[in-house]
């Protein structure tokens, strides 16, 4: 049986259905290097007011270098946070390629990557909390010194220094990326129905609370051989958090005059999303990915908020 994908087929009953369990392995190859390409575009809508969308487009680079018993050490090259944050912030090409790129150097990532579930550990995680240490006490002299507007533009962006003053962050961030890239791995997947994740996640309206989310995997063959499209289907229970605010704002309520007519303070929030994944399983890569997620508040008293995104993933050989 071939080292990409193993079959796993439950003994036959008689009256029963033949069920059939996939699980995809790791199969990299030492000194492969990919191009992983990411576009998330942003629609938002506050209240009742159309924002202009935001596009963030940004590109890794991950080459294999060496194959381990269980695993694989491989080195992620990628923008670094600050960066990306300003060119998001800043979609103008000449103020990125002139002000920004030439300041702010790419970070380079060392991972070891277990080839049976997909799980990452970062090897050099001291070296970087020292090099982003070092770079954020080199930045506001560096920024004065050398380019006045840079530091405007940083100023401008709202960006914190100490919000990526800690390995924890480049740890979110890595997994944030590689996510999809590894996702075939990190399953066991059914063609005969669905697999039914359930975890508890921050909630993504505020992430000081602690929401359960429910994603469901499909997975099907395609049209090439040994390509594969897993489809995902994710919702994140946010009732807690509703009746929370809405028990806070009639609280509220209650403290002030009796005679006062009583507003609704009924709170509705949501978060879906859909994706495809497609995955080549005799070359061992993940080829594409595309994500539409939507999420949204809505209150009387509150006002509304919505956002619709979509992430597009693209992976190539260099």
């Amino acid at each position: 049986m071939s080292k990409y994908i193993s079959f796993i087929i439950l003994a036959f009953i008689p009256g029963s259905l033949i069920s059939q369990s996939i699980d995809f392995q790791i199969n990299w190859k030492v000194g492969e290097a990919m191009i992983i390409e990411y576009e998330i575009v942003n629609f938002e809508m506050d209240g009742d007011i159309q924002q202009p969308p935001s596009t963030q487009n940004y590109t890794n680079r991950l080459i294999i270098l060496e194959e381990l018993e269980d695993g694989y050490k491989a080195v992620l090259t990628m923008d670094h946070p600050v960066k990306r944050e300003l060119y998001q912030s800043f979609e103008v090409e000449d103020l990125q390629s002139e002000y920004i790129a030439p300041l702010v150097p790419d970070l380079e990532i060392e991972l070891f990557v277990n080839s049976e579930n997909g799980e990452f550990e970062i090897l050099n995680t001291e070296e970087l909390a020292r090099d982003m240490e070092s770079f954020f006490d080199k930045l506001g002299a560096l920024i004065e010194e050398r380019n006045s507007l840079f530091k405007a533009l940083f100023d401008l962006s709202g960006l914190g220094l100490e919000s990526f003053a800690f390995a924890e962050e480049i740890i979110e961030i890595v997994e944030d990326d590689m996510m999809y890239i590894l996702l075939p791995f990190r399953h066991t997947f059914r063609m005969d129905r669905p697999v039914t994740v359930v975890e508890k996640e921050q909630n993504p309206l505020d992430y000081s609370t602690i929401s359960v989310k429910t994603v469901k995997y499909e997975i099907e063959a395609s049209d090439r051989k040994g390509v594969y499209r897993i489809l995902e289907e994710t919702d994140i229970d946010l009732s807690a958090f509703t009746e929370t605010m809405s028990q806070m704002k009639s609280l509220m309520q209650d403290n002030e005059e009796d005679d006062k007519e009583r507003e609704d303070f009924s709170v509705l929030a949501g978060f879906h999303s859909d994706g495809v994944t497609v995955f080549d399983a005799q070359a061992g890569w993940v080829e594409r990915v595309e994500l539409e997620t939507h999420v949204y508040i809505r209150s009387e008293l509150m006002g509304s908020f919505e956002n619709r995104s979509t992430l597009s993933i693209r992976v190539r050989k260099q």
